[in-house]
């Protein structure tokens, strides 16, 4: 059978045919399905990367990176946190111990300022010019030992937190602190016993000074008794009253030394007095005894005076001349170590001062 040939008509037919899936027709301007495969496949689906420069990086690797960094971080952080809390006491106990080291300090200077008060008094106690009435250091040595009581406290807490060099400071600190307590321990003692030691020294000397009158008034009495004529034996009659109430005086300033300073031994010189004034009444009894006519009488008085006045005279020459001598020798020998204590802590205090001024 011959083929004939095709025409338009036949081929519009042809192309409004059905696909072969059964759906619509297949638009005539619409390319061949091969064609469509071919073009879908060159291009990239729709959820593709899209193609990337040289060195670029991925949103996946940018996630990976920051998920590193924020490991990074809480590692770090975990760290501190965990340095803080192995050193933080360390840390804590550092500054609390810079603290008390200038707390110390603060009350090293109260201490100083009240030992200085407290010296000046000592001083003048050992001066020549000793007063007799003092302060009472009582009061302020309380205070001064409660901030020294402190400074050990602050001290010993700091001590193992400090470093070298605060540590040589804290050490001075402490040096001068306990000088000072030193010399609280003697100062008291010294001011005290001075005390006591001047003002019966004062008395003393003033017994003494009687006891010169006593002496003139009883060697002229002698004197006069010894020209044997009434205006002589009354005259050494008068004298011998004023030697003894000179004496009396005396005795009773030396009685009074004697009870403020006993140590010194003053009573014995009241005691002698005391055997002058008993002498004195033979004298004067023997006055009143030649005066009234009875001369034996007298001189036998006159002799037992004279005997008793030997024998009051003997004893005194065994007493330091003057008084003011037994007390001074008194006083050395009681205050002698307590002194030495003091001068001993004072002179710490000081070198402990300077080496505190040359940090």
């Amino acid at each position: 059978m011959e083929e004939r040939p095709s025409t338009d008509a036949d081929e519009t037919d042809e192309s409004a045919q059905p696909s072969d899936d059964g759906g619509a027709p297949r638009d005539p301007a619409e390319p061949p399905d091969d064609t469509k495969a071919a073009r879908e496949a060159a291009e990239p689906p729709a959820d593709a990367e899209a193609p990337r420069e040289p060195g670029a990086r991925s949103a996946v690797e940018m996630v990976s990176d920051r998920r590193i960094w924020t490991g990074l971080w809480v590692a770090a952080a975990v760290v501190l946190v965990l340095f803080m809390l192995a050193f933080w006491p360390v840390m804590r106990g550092r500054l609390d111990a810079a603290k008390q080291l200038d707390e110390s300090q603060a009350l090293l200077a109260q201490v100083r300022s009240g030992a200085s008060d407290i010296d000046r008094v000592v001083q003048q106690q050992l001066s020549g010019s000793p007063a007799v009435t003092v302060p009472d250091l009582a009061p302020q040595t309380l205070v001064i030992r409660r901030d020294i009581r402190q400074i050990d406290s602050l001290i010993g807490d700091a001590l193992p937190h400090l470093t070298e060099d605060e540590q040589r400071q804290a050490n001075l600190v402490q040096e001068a602190a306990d000088a000072r307590l030193g010399m609280l321990g003697a100062a008291p003692a010294i001011v005290r016993l001075s005390a006591r030691s001047e003002r019966a020294l004062r008395a003393a000397d003033v017994g003494w000074q009687q006891t010169q009158l006593a002496n003139s008034s009883e060697a002229s009495a002698n004197a006069q008794y010894a020209k044997q004529t009434a205006v002589g034996v009354a005259t050494a009659g008068n004298l011998y009253a004023r030697a003894t109430t000179q004496l009396k005086s005396a005795s009773s300033l030396y009685s009074e030394a004697a009870s403020w300073f006993p140590e010194a031994g003053y009573k014995r010189y009241a005691d002698q007095s005391n055997m002058r004034i008993a002498a004195l009444a033979l004298a004067t009894a023997s006055t009143k005894s030649w005066l009234a006519g009875d001369t034996t009488l007298a001189q036998s008085q006159q002799a037992q005076y004279l005997a008793a006045n030997a024998k009051a005279a003997a004893v005194g020459k065994a007493f330091p001349s003057p008084p003011g001598r037994a007390g001074g020798d008194a006083f050395e020998k009681l205050a002698g170590s307590a002194r030495q204590e003091y001068e001993a802590a004072r002179a710490k205090a000081v070198v402990a001062d300077a080496a505190l001024s040359s940090l």
